[in-house]
């Protein structure tokens, strides 16, 4: 394998996505996100652009407990110089510890315990912004870890109607949140529904590395439940959740199957995007593995292990 390009973040690189724009792009962009950890006897470091450069700076509402700064990096990587460089970036007083970038849209977990969506504009014009279209959060829920977006892969539905995103926390919660875009461009995020204590050792809460949702329960008409959700704990568990929602918007959770085949915590999980009965997850003890969904609690279908 060849490194084609490259390019040093100032704060530690922790989530990278793709990303298309509405025309076709000759040259590939990616969005990036970083964090960087203040300690007590260390001064913040200013990292925003002073250049002609257009930049937006997005301070925090409130201020995160923990002590974090990060940044949304636009990157480009030139295919006929093979020069890779950053088009724009947004500084943020908290940490980003993930993202998912869909059709025009990037959604943000942070380590304030929020999370944010951005609408972006302009990126293969070379006039590169973001706008901030709303937030929601819950500081007791520590850092908000992973989150993820239902339609994702349905972008004739995604964010066109209720989109639901879900997010782990580092207090072991998973909540759901659904994101509206009214007639009137108003945007609104809300919370669904919260399951609480998702990842417990000896009664304790564990951090909640990964949730990701079944990407083809909302294309089948045949789907038992309204949302199914894999999740990935530092319990070495993993769990798949089936959601319904009521008439009244109401959402009741069920816990399918539970997996403790992981030697540490599971930190990754994505579903197979055309057959719909696969996943993969991965952990800190550098295992990749394979799952079907119908038979989680038997263990994977292969292991892949990562490790030197």
């Amino acid at each position: 394998m060849n490194v084609i390009g490259s390019i040093s973040t100032t704060l530690h690189a922790c989530s990278i996505e793709a990303y298309e724009g509405r025309h076709e792009i000759i040259n590939p962009s990616f969005l990036c996100g970083t964090y960087q950890l203040i300690t007590t006897d260390e001064e913040p470091q200013d990292h925003s652009i002073t250049s002609t450069d257009l930049v937006e700076v997005i301070p925090a509402t409130i201020q995160p407990k923990q002590s974090h700064v990060g940044e949304l990096l636009f990157i480009q990587y030139v295919l006929m110089t093979g020069v890779t460089s950053v088009l724009h970036r947004i500084s943020f007083s908290s940490g980003i510890l993930d993202m998912k970038v869909v059709s025009e849209y990037v959604v943000i977990s942070l380590s304030s315990g929020y999370i944010e969506v951005y609408e972006i504009e302009s990126l293969e014009a070379g006039g590169t912004f973001a706008t901030a279209l709303c937030r929601i959060g819950d500081e007791s829920e520590g850092f908000f870890l992973s989150l993820d977006v239902d339609l994702r892969l349905s972008l004739d539905r995604c964010w066109k109607e209720p989109t639901h995103i879900a997010a782990s926390t580092q207090m072991g919660s998973i909540m759901v949140y659904r994101y509206v875009a009214t007639k009137e461009v108003e945007h609104s995020l809300s919370l669904l529904h919260r399951i609480g204590r998702a990842h417990t050792l000896f009664n304790e809460v564990l951090p909640a590395w990964v949730v990701s949702f079944d990407v083809h329960v909302f294309k089948d008409a045949h789907a038992c439940c309204d949302m199914r959700l894999l999740s990935g704990g530092d319990d070495c568990l993993l769990k798949l959740w089936e959601l319904t929602i009521s008439e009244s918007d109401l959402i009741n959770h069920r816990l399918v199957s539970v997996s403790k085949t992981a030697l540490a915590g599971v930190t990754s999980a994505q579903w197979h995007p055309i057959i719909k009965e696969l996943f993969a997850t991965g952990s800190y003890d550098e295992c990749v593995r394979v799952w079907d969904y119908r038979s989680v609690s038997s263990g994977p279908l292969l292991e892949l292990s990562t490790g030197m």
